[in-house]
């Protein structure tokens, strides 16, 4: 699935046609079986952010759905990734006006945190918390914030931004 991912060519052309349709197809899959893509996320750990909130997406979507997911794998995963040295310097492109990645994918990752903590019924096991609490940490020591998104509506800044979804996740 990496290999495809790495090599996708949109051809405008069924079922080639746009990388969004990709994206929406691998965050479906990680969905419907997130213990599979969860097992071993090594291939996982590439510069792409659209994969990355598509992967972090799916796991949502399954963890409302009460399907297991592998926690530990994943909060491991995750707390590499965010150390890695290109994951906090995204690119021009990575942040563009129509489709910020790097943004969806903080927002992805704070969405996921608040769903496993969500229900004391349905939350990711206890031995995760400490792991999780460094994963927030670090979004707010590595992350700034620009002032030129600011809209000029603090709440809806405050909950629909991907700062926000993370100091939600807290």
């Amino acid at each position: 699935i990496i290999k495809f991912i790495k090599e996708y060519k949109p051809t405008g052309e069924f079922p080639y046609a746009s990388p969004e349709g990709l994206y929406r197809t691998f965050q479906t899959a990680i969905e419907l079986d997130p213990v599979k893509f969860t097992k071993n996320l090594d291939p996982f750990m590439i510069n792409n952010y659209h994969m990355l909130s598509s992967f972090y997406s799916g796991l949502e979507e399954a963890w409302k759905q009460k399907k297991d997911i592998l926690w530990n794998k994943v909060i491991d995963f995750t707390l590499l990734l965010i150390q890695e040295k290109w994951f906090c310097e995204p690119t021009k492109k990575d942040k563009s006006q129509h489709y910020d990645y790097f943004s969806w994918t903080l927002s992805a990752i704070g969405d996921l945190i608040q769903e496993g903590c969500k229900s004391d019924d349905w939350s990711f096991p206890e031995e995760n918390h400490e792991n999780i609490e460094k994963i927030i940490t670090i979004f707010i020591n590595k992350l700034s914030y620009d002032n030129d998104d600011y809209q000029g509506d603090g709440v809806s800044q405050a909950l629909n931004t991907s700062w926000g979804k993370i100091l939600i996740a807290l």
